[in-house]
């Protein structure tokens, strides 16, 4: 009996030694570190994984008992989370060997090597047209509460982040990844062959609306391809899709103008800057469409809020919606604004 019980302990000692070793390999930095310990054994090595959690020291105690003096570690466990994580795919950036996520707001590292991506291939000019990518990953992980250390005007700062254990780590990938990735590359590529039209776009845009049947007609008069759009023409990396296709559907007519687009609903006019940190500006629908449009180009947001010169007044401003984390409440306080209802089955979801 006793055999058999120092087998499962050598066995599960064995297990934990691989698992640690696999997790210092398997992230880049602490890699790194450990080949430059090979070369060089009086190298500064960091605490893998190290931050938050419970450890196990030998040392002495003084004599006076008030101070411990630790010799030697004997164990660590640092804190850990489970958490299942939903990742846009154009959110991690592609590296020869691995895709790196790195969310500061969250403050979430995530590593992914090939042998978790099923045979999925990529190289490192998908960083170029990456925002064109609407699939989302799902990944199962264990988060180290770890510890990262900046040197800025002259100290040490120290801020928390939780990073993803390798070892731990299980990956959903949708089904429609192929295609999704086909039409990313088309789009970037369509681009590329039209050139000229969206060059002529991008200068126009600043300096007035443009109507985006006018665009369109642009584009079919070159025989564009259906897939090349005209909000891809000045489309930029960090627009988010969401808010711009729940507003295009209910649209009656939208334009193109500057980093914006105004919609024109039923009962409103919205202008939206499908970006975060930007906020939703809602205007009654006016009486003459193109009074409107001349005097929207002359003013910018921050003169709309401050109302200067009466502008707000003017334009007929109802009011901003200030994006948050839930996507369908912001959609259905714009509506409200708006004067519309919505349907949250109809939403996407969030």
């Amino acid at each position: 009996m006793r055999a058999a019980e120092t087998t499962v302990a050598e066995d599960e000692a064995l297990r934990r030694g691989c698992e640690r070793a696999f997790n210092i390999l398997a992230h880049h930095d602490l890699r790194a570190c450990y080949d430059s310990f090979l070369a060089d054994d009086m190298a500064m090595l960091p605490f893998p994984y190290g931050g938050e959690g419970d450890i196990l020291v030998a040392g002495d105690l003084s004599k006076d008992g008030s101070t411990f003096f630790a010799k030697a570690i004997l164990s660590y466990k640092p804190t850990t989370s489970r958490k299942r994580l939903k990742i846009r795919l154009r959110s991690f950036e592609f590296l020869p060997d691995r895709l790196g996520f790195l969310d500061p707001r969250r403050k979430l590292e995530v590593w992914l090597d090939s042998g978790l991506l099923n045979g999925f291939r990529w190289d490192t000019s998908w960083n170029n047209w990456k925002h064109w990518l609407r699939s989302v990953v799902e990944v199962d992980a264990t988060l180290v509460s770890s510890a990262q250390y900046r040197f800025v005007k002259g100290e040490w700062m120290v801020r928390s982040w939780r990073t993803a254990l390798p070892s731990r780590l299980s990956l959903s990938l949708p089904d429609n990844l192929e295609a999704d990735v086909e039409r990313a590359r088309c789009i970037h590529g369509l681009l590329g062959r039209y050139s000229d039209l969206a060059n002529r776009v991008r200068e126009q845009a600043p300096r007035q609306p443009l109507d985006a049947s006018d665009v369109q007609s642009w584009l079919d008069r070159l025989g564009a391809p259906s897939e090349l759009r005209p909000e891809y023409l000045c489309w930029k990396s960090d627009f988010e899709e969401y808010y711009f296709a729940q507003l295009r559907k209910r649209a009656v007519a939208w334009f193109l103008f500057r980093e914006e687009f105004l919609f024109v609903l039923p009962g409103a006019i919205i202008s939206e800057i499908p970006m975060p940190g930007h906020a939703t500006y809602v205007f009654a629908l006016p009486s003459d469409r193109e009074t409107f449009l001349r005097l929207y180009e002359r003013t910018s947001r921050n003169e709309i809020r401050q109302n200067a010169g009466n502008v707000a007044s003017e334009l007929g401003f109802v009011g901003r919606v200030v994006r948050g984390r839930k996507r369908k409440r912001w959609l259905a306080e714009v509506l409200k604004l708006a004067g519309e209802q919505v349907n949250y089955l109809d939403a996407v979801e969030d």
